[in-house]
Order: C-alpha cells, then sequence, then structure tokens
C-alpha cells in the first residue's frame, strides 16, 4: 500500500494543480530524508562492529539523504507554491 502511494503521489503533483499536492510531496520526501539518515547511522554501526569498511556507503547514503531533503526544501519555494492555486 505505501509503495503504491509513493508512486501516485508525484503523479498527483503533475496533474492535480493545489497547494496540498505540493505540501504532501514535500512532507514525503522530508519523511523519506529521514528514513535515509536513520538508514546511515543504522548501516554504518553495523559495518563498524564487523570491522569493515563504511565510508564509501556513508558518503553515498548520506548524499543520498541531503539530495532529498534538497528536494523536499525546493518545494516549498515560493516561485513554485505561486504556481499552485489554494
Amino acid at each position: 500500500m505505501m509503495v503504491s502511494f509513493c508512486l501516485v503521489l508525484p503523479l498527483l503533483v503533475l496533474f492535480v494543480r493545489r497547494r496540498w499536492t505540493l505540501r504532501s510531496l514535500q512532507c514525503l520526501l522530508g519523511f523519506g530524508s529521514l528514513i535515509w539518515t536513520m538508514t546511515l547511522i543504522e548501516l554504518s554501526h553495523e559495518r563498524l562492529n564487523a570491522n569493515q569498511p563504511f565510508l564509501r556507503m556513508a558518503c553515498i547514503l548520506g548524499f543520498v539523504a541531503i539530495f532529498t531533503a534538497l528536494s523536499a526544501w525546493l518545494l516549498g519555494r515560493p516561485a513554485l507554491i505561486e504556481r499552485y492555486r489554494r
């Protein structure tokens, strides 16, 4: 159910030009960034405990979390919000 929600919500932003769709996608991206950060911390701890290299994995997941958070932030910019009706 969650997967279908995540797949349909971005399409709503394209076809339904209402602010609630934009805010919903922004919240979903913010939540996704939080999930990526939690995953980064958990996997880093596991790899450190197993004495395995973790730096590359941490850099990649950190970049993904930052990119996702930046995407959520960009959806809140006034220039984009003006294009969507209340």
